[in-house]
């Protein structure tokens, strides 16, 4: 099914692909890091000067002697497979070069090296909106991890400082209020509670969510029962409705490869 399944249309026209692996298959990431973890062996393999080599997915960071060695390790990478090229990116002038979401600068003179969070200029200050419909608590654990990121990265209380300010000035552009802003960047989130006591048995009501207010008034609510009623949320996501197949679903396209109404709807 995964290689069958590689057909798709555009303006009318059917069209096949004929190396790699289905776009949006569930199977395909993994497989592409097993196939990267293959071809990886026989570049360790070499007698390359390769001082440092760690891969995530398919972007490598590779420490080496100098330029040409680097340059040579590229040649080599590229010919291991004809249907896959690589890109590579040498350190800029600052002796710095970027990474996932991370920057390394290496003193030329002393050795020592640094580490701050890095963000693509093309990566637009998008953040979920104070007035969106999302429960509260999605909101915190999405400003958390985002500070939790950039503390990570960043081996210099200046450059910590630095991102945490641009942080604040994205989420007070989503509408956050400051007082929500301060409790993270400033590093006065409240603590996570213990963890409770074993519960008697749980029963649980699937309710969609309208807001903040309602679900508090309704759990006010079921807390006045004898029971230990818990809420929890089943929306109806776009991930389901592409996912979850249709019977009545008929495909007209002529010439087909797949022809299959249930596989082409899956």
């Amino acid at each position: 099914a995964l290689f069958s399944t590689k057909v798709f249309t555009y303006n009318h026209k059917i069209y096949k692909q004929v190396t790699g692996l289905a776009m949006g298959s569930s199977v395909s990431a993994i497989l592409a890091i097993t196939f990267m973890d293959s071809l990886e062996k026989n570049i360790l393999r070499t007698n390359l000067q390769l001082g440092i080599y760690r891969r995530y997915v398919d972007d490598v960071c590779i420490l080496t002697t100098n330029r040409n060695e680097a340059i040579k390790i590229f040649d080599y990478m590229n010919q291991l497979n004809p249907h896959i090229k690589f890109e590579i990116e040498h350190p800029n002038t600052s002796n710095s070069l970027s990474l996932l979401d991370f920057n390394i600068a290496i003193d030329k003179d002393t050795g020592h090296h640094k580490f701050t969070f890095y963000q693509k200029q093309a990566k637009k200050d998008i953040f979920p909106h104070y007035q969106s419909a999302l429960p509260m608590r999605s909101k915190r654990n999405f400003i958390q991890n985002e500070v939790a990121r950039i503390t990570k990265r960043c081996t210099e209380t200046i450059d910590k400082k630095k991102h945490l300010d641009r942080l604040e000035d994205k989420l007070r552009n989503n509408g956050y209020p400051q007082t929500i802003t301060k409790e993270y960047t400033e590093g006065r989130h409240p603590k996570k509670r213990q963890k409770q006591l074993p519960q008697p048995k749980s029963f649980y009501i699937n309710l969609p969510y309208i807001s903040e207010s309602f679900n508090n008034k309704a759990k006010r609510i079921l807390a006045n029962t004898k029971y230990n009623i818990r809420i929890y949320h089943k929306s109806h996501t776009l991930r389901r409705a592409l996912t979850k197949r249709s019977d009545s679903f008929q495909c007209n396209l002529r010439n087909c490869e797949i022809n299959n109404n249930r596989l082409c709807s899956t």
